[in-house]
């Protein structure tokens, strides 16, 4: 078994709305949210069912009753967190000029009770594709959230445990107006084109480049190696951080597996990094950090450095983690998240 030959049998399927009424609106998406792909972004936990002291763990019945008490408290605590987070609870629609919004109406979560026939430890978590996408991981098909429990179970902890929100989330788009008049540094236009602009996509083909998702472990001992390796050329003066050297090693092996296909030295590689703007936003202001802190929103940046292929694989890592150094540099500061939203 490579861990992705299962099945998994849906054994209920569900709709669970807020616990009390929303009045129905519409919620226009900031700037910063329509710059950003529409690309469903999945999250897996798992945890582990309480079985009282003393059964046997392979009691089917008493293992199957303490799963369905974890799902009715799943399901309890999503229908009292949409009560404040209903924009989960609605649809993406398309506003007049072609631009998605978020219906929020209500309309609820799909939740499914499904039984996977694998054991954790069998399943192949470095191909999240094969083995979580679609299986572990619902396709949503309606509304801005879908749900899967499964024997590993997912939970919305505060509440599912009864307890109190920490936090209130707020939806205010006026956080992310643009400024007056509005200001955005060239540079931004080697990050973005309009769309208008592109020709029409090609039909896709055998071999085409897709997205695909990977995980990886890696342990303190290896992180502390690739720390080291890429601080070599910096002769003491600067030492490479963590995010840079684990950032770097990707990017440089990624180079070396393209660079066995026909005139792989003249292609490009590119590296993003995603950068968090609330801070950014802020500026120290402790009113502002409490604000942006609480914002539900997409408040993101992601710069990416371009290299030659051929550079990236002859180059030593130290000078892949220095190009990483470099290029996010003009995307942490204040400036250039007000002029993404401009």
């Amino acid at each position: 078994m490579n861990g992705g030959e299962f099945m998994v049998r849906v054994r209920r399927k569900e709709v669970v709305a807020a616990a009390l009424p929303v009045q129905e609106h519409w919620l226009p998406l900031s700037n910063l949210d329509l710059l950003l792909p529409a690309v469903d972004v999945s999250v897996f936990f798992c945890y582990k069912i309480d079985i009282p002291h003393g059964t046997d763990v392979n009691d089917e019945e008493e293992y199957f009753r303490g799963f369905g008490s974890m799902v009715r408290a799943l399901k309890r605590g999503m229908a009292e967190a949409l009560v404040s987070y209903y924009a989960f609870g609605g649809e993406v629609v398309s506003n007049s000029v072609g631009e998605a919004e978020l219906l929020c109406n209500n309309r609820g979560v799909d939740f499914m009770e499904a039984q996977a026939d694998v054991w954790l430890d069998d399943l192949n978590f470095y191909n999240p594709d094969l083995s979580i996408e679609g299986k572990l991981v619902p396709k949503k098909k309606n509304g801005v959230l879908s749900v899967q429990s499964d024997r590993a179970q997912m939970s919305w902890a505060e509440i599912a445990q009864s307890k109190l929100l920490s936090v209130i989330p707020s939806f205010r788009r006026s956080l992310l107006n643009p400024r007056r008049p509005s200001f955005y540094h060239p540079s931004l236009d080697d990050m973005y084109v309009p769309i208008s602009s592109l020709p029409p996509p090609n039909p896709p083909h055998p071999g085409a480049d897709h997205l695909i998702g990977r995980l990886y472990y890696v342990n303190s001992e290896q992180l502390t190696l690739l720390q080291t390796l890429a601080s070599g050329s910096s002769g003491g003066i600067r030492r490479t951080t963590k995010l840079e050297s684990l950032s770097a090693f990707p990017w440089k092996m990624v180079a070396k597996s393209v660079d066995i296909m026909e005139n792989a030295d003249k292609k490009t590689c590119k590296m993003g990094i995603v950068v968090d703007g609330r801070g950014r936003l802020s500026s120290g202001d402790d009113d502002k950090t409490a604000l942006m802190a609480t914002y539900f929103r997409n408040v993101l940046s992601i710069p990416f450095g371009e290299k030659l292929i051929g550079e990236l694989t002859n180059q030593p890592l130290s000078w892949v983690a220095d190009e990483v150094h470099e290029y996010p540099k003009g995307a942490v500061t204040k400036e250039h998240i007000l002029g993404l939203i401009d």
